[in-house]
Order: C-alpha cells, then sequence, then structure tokens
C-alpha cells in the first residue's frame, strides 16, 4: 500500500506561517502538534542534536483522511535561496481559489509577496483558467489558480473550491434572522478589532430593520448555508437627484473565503442598485484594512480622496439641541 500523506515546509517562523495558511488560503489546524528530540530523531534526520516544532494543517477541500501541509522548525536551520520557480528540488505548493487576484491580495496582506503577473489561459479543450506565482510570508512559492469548464464558463451560479462545485445563491433576511444578523455583525466587529463597540441586540435589530424598515440585509449562502451578509440602505445624492444604496457592512465568515462570496454580494448590491434605478453604491473601509481596499479597488471602486467623515453619536448626540 502507498499513500501520500504530507508535504513538509521548514519555516524560520513557524508560528507566523500557520497564521499565513490559516488566515490566506484556509487552511485548519487539527490538534497535531509537534515538539521532538531524541536518538532516533538524529538518526533518521542526520543532524546531531536536532529538536523541531510545528504542527499538522488541514488542506482546504479536504477531510480529516487527506494529506496535510507539516509546518516545522529545527533549532539550527540552512539558509534558503530566492524563491524561484525553476529552482531545482521542492517547487511550490498549488491552491485551487474562486477569486485569484482577491487571494493574492490577502496574502500580500499577510505578508505574503508575487512573483510573476496574473494570467489567463484557455486549453484546447475549452477549459480556462486564471494563474499567479506568489510567495508565502517565508518566500515559498505558492501557485493560485482558478478554472472554468468549457467555452460557457461553466454554470452559472455556481463557483469551485478546493475541487469542488459550489452553489451560490442569496436570500433577504426576514423577521426570525435577527440572531444570525446579529452574529455576522459580532464577527464583523472581531475582525475590525472593535468588538467592544458593539451594543446592538436582536430587540434593537428587530426593531429598526423589520418593524421600521430602516434598512436590508441579504444573505449569501454556500450550498445552502449562510457564509457572508450584507446590511444596507438607501441614501440620496443632491447632485445626482437620486437616491444610492450605502453599505454599512459586509463581511464572510472565514471558513468560506477565498472563495469569491465577497465578490459575489457587491456585485449582487450592484445589480439591486441598478434594478432599482440608483446613482451609486458606495461604503466605508478601514485605512488599515488593505486586503479590503485590494479587493475593492480590483472591483473598480474609487477612493473619496478629500472627505472626511464626522460623526456625533451618544451623549453628544443628546446634547446637540442644546448647544
Amino acid at each position: 500500500m502507498i499513500k501520500y500523506v504530507h508535504t513538509n515546509v521548514i519555516a524560520r517562523d513557524p508560528q507566523r506561517l500557520v497564521a499565513f495558511y490559516k488566515k490566506a488560503l484556509g487552511c485548519k489546524s487539527i490538534g497535531e502538534e509537534r515538539d521532538l528530540r531524541g536518538e532516533w530523531l538524529d538518526r533518521m534526520t542526520g543532524i546531531p542534536g536536532a529538536h523541531l516544532v510545528g504542527e499538522h494543517l488541514l488542506l482546504p477541500g479536504y477531510g480529516a483522511d487527506h494529506p496535510t501541509l507539516e509546518v516545522f522548525s529545527y533549532d539550527e536551520m540552512e539558509a534558503a535561496g530566492d524563491p524561484r520557480a525553476n529552482r531545482c528540488g521542492f517547487g511550490h505548493l498549488a491552491f485551487e481559489v474562486d477569486d485569484v487576484e482577491q487571494t493574492l491580495a490577502l496574502m500580500k496582506s499577510e505578508g505574503g509577496g508575487q512573483l510573476g503577473e496574473v494570467v489567463r489561459a484557455e486549453y484546447e479543450d475549452g477549459r480556462r483558467a486564471v494563474f499567479v506565482y506568489a510567495t508565502d510570508c517565508e518566500g515559498n512559492v505558492v501557485e493560485l489558480q482558478s478554472w472554468q469548464e468549457g467555452r460557457d464558463g461553466g454554470d452559472e451560479g455556481r463557483s469551485r473550491e478546493g475541487g469542488l462545485d459550489m452553489e451560490t445563491t442569496f436570500r433577504c433576511a426576514e423577521r426570525g434572522d435577527e440572531a444570525l444578523i446579529l452574529e455576522f455583525i459580532k464577527g464583523l466587529a472581531e475582525y475590525e478589532h472593535l468588538s467592544d463597540e458593539v451594543t446592538a441586540t436582536e430587540e434593537l435589530l428587530g426593531e429598526w430593520i423589520f418593524d421600521k424598515g430602516k434598512a436590508e440585509v441579504l444573505f449569501v449562502l454556500a450550498d445552502g448555508v449562510e457564509a457572508g451578509f450584507a446590511l444596507f440602505f438607501h441614501n440620496f445624492s443632491t447632485f445626482l437627484g437620486k437616491a444610492g444604496i450605502y453599505l454599512e457592512d459586509l463581511f464572510v465568515k472565514p471558513e468560506f473565503r477565498s472563495r469569491g462570496l465577497g465578490k459575489a454580494l457587491l456585485k449582487e448590491l450592484a445589480r439591486i442598485a441598478n434594478e432599482r434605478g440608483c446613482g451609486r453604491l458606495e461604503w466605508s473601509c478601514l485605512d488599515w484594512n488593505q486586503p479590503s481596499i485590494d479587493f475593492y479597488l480590483a472591483m473598480g471602486a474609487e477612493p473619496m480622496d478629500g472627505w472626511t467623515v464626522y460623526r456625533v453619536a451618544g451623549e453628544g448626540l443628546r446634547q446637540l439641541p442644546q448647544r
């Protein structure tokens, strides 16, 4: 019996590299951390006094019985050469993603890099693909690839992740979704390091979204599971003389990222805005959130330089009428 079990990467900083593959490429811990030393390890590696630490990661798109990515570090290590696609020996890791450019932007934000250009290729059998050679935060080469079956681009409403088809659908929030909406809001707040600012409750969300109709919520579903949400409402442009859509929150759960769901949500909001005759779709983004900034720029959004947001809230709002 022969079975492929893992790929090993030796890291200068294994904790940082593990975090990179979790955040940027969807790998998961499976509880197999290692701290190894002993005569058997010296003899196996040929390194006297060998000591290594690290862990195994589950690769996206596979179950627990499939090959893992093994990230290890020795106390003493040889220096690696510059990353090259044609370097002899270990070449690269490859990940299939739904959106190459979005995943590349996320990798860069986590300390990765880019070796070559993003390219598009069409094969004789009609399959089309997007490729790029990137690097992880330690300079190991990582190939990103995205595929479409057939010259017509494949089945509408389906994306591919880890070699598996994934059905993408949308639904509008309705009464009874208050807990789910709050879960997404808290997830976004945690990502933005603003959890202590969340005072929303299910009751408040029910009152303002469903009773008063002051906002709308759209869910994106992956194979029937709510994977992300967008909360939005109408504003108005006096210069255009038209209503617009203001996107207050957009968030995709970490386990569903790099599948194009954020892009799908934004495209669906644009469709809604066009359908309603709106003049524009706009939103705000934190200055440090480079992955989102890169994503929005790639989608054709323009930053509104020269504008500053002003806000009056809480006690300041209550006192303002008397000033």
